[in-house]
């Protein structure tokens, strides 16, 4: 190796460690940015020339990547506790919202004016003649169908709100399938279907979690990282995002023997999705679960 070699030697030093400085100065500008990665200059020897026979030297060093310092089990359990605390804040909004129709903690529920009413039937009883009691008698009977029908408009009310909140759920999981299915396309062209190997699309790749954690909140999701560096989405076992194509989905209405139905399936042939978690899943479950046992259980009741 002549003068030139050694040169090139301590040039290739240089520009690699102005590289790094870079990468480092990134990562301190970006400390605060949300859904912002810290990236890691990957460093290797560069290949050795021949100084002669089996013999070889060194020329320098190469940066050869800039990659994300991502934990994949870590992330795929912080969307898993993101779509159990949806779910958890749906579930606990829906029943507190059921607590406070029952009111059955004050003296201004159904089970005191029940109270209120048999009692005067137990007094008409003992003066059977007495107008006034019988007075008295139709007035509370009054008054505990007019609470009935109160607490049943009140469960078709929240029953409501919870299909106005899952169509507009369901809307944006739409949407946000499309702009994962958009980004897995313009990260699979920058990155040249090298799936990351030169961390081409960190910036790309940084916002395309940051749309999958939105998504988590939604619906319980489960990714698969392939080759060429796209992200399949998926429900259970039912894809809804394919590399750069978004099966989407929608929200049913079907009339039943029971009132309105409503489901949550894929866009493209109308598969039903079992989701379990997040918001969309917590509504569902409310609203079959809680919301409509409390009107037919009401409605038993008025029978």
């Amino acid at each position: 190796m002549g003068l030139n070699g050694a040169l090139q030697i301590g040039r290739s030093a240089i520009l690699t460690s102005q590289a790094a400085i870079s990468v480092a100065g990134n990562n301190m500008a970006n400390a605060a940015t949300p859904g912002y990665h810290r990236q890691i200059a990957n460093l290797s020897p560069s290949r050795p020339e021949a100084i002669g026979r089996n013999q070889f030297v060194g020329s320098g060093v190469s940066l050869v990547s800039v990659n994300r310092a991502i934990d994949h089990a870590l992330q795929s359990r912080l969307r898993d506790a993101i779509s159990d605390e949806n779910s958890a804040g749906i579930d606990q909004r829906f029943l507190s919202a059921v607590e406070t129709i029952q009111n059955e903690l004050s003296e201004d529920d159904l089970s005191s004016r029940l109270s209120t009413f048999f009692n005067a039937f137990s007094e008409l009883a003992n003066n059977p003649l007495d107008n006034a009691i019988r007075t008295v008698v139709i007035q509370q009977g009054v008054s505990v169908a007019d609470h009935v029908n109160m607490i049943r408009d009140e469960y078709v009310t929240l029953r409501e709100e919870s299909d106005r909140a899952l169509g507009t759920s369901v809307d944006r999981v739409d949407g946000l399938l499309g702009e994962i299915a958009t980004m897995n396309q313009q990260i699979a062209e920058t990155e040249g279907g090298q799936g990351g190997a030169t961390g081409g699309a960190n910036s790309l790749r940084d916002r395309r979690d940051q749309l999958i954690d939105e998504l988590a909140g939604f619906i319980d999701v489960t990714t698969i990282d392939q080759p060429n560096g796209s992200v399949d989405i998926l429900v259970g076992s039912t894809p809804l995002v394919l590399a750069g194509e978004s099966r989407g989905i929608q929200l049913r209405r079907e009339s039943g023997p029971e009132g309105i139905e409503v489901s949550v399936r894929v866009g493209d042939d109308g598969t039903l999705l079992d989701i379990k978690s997040g918001s969309i899943g917590a509504l569902v479950r409310q609203r079959e679960e809680t919301v409509n046992p409390a009107i037919e259980a009401i409605d038993e009741f008025a029978g």
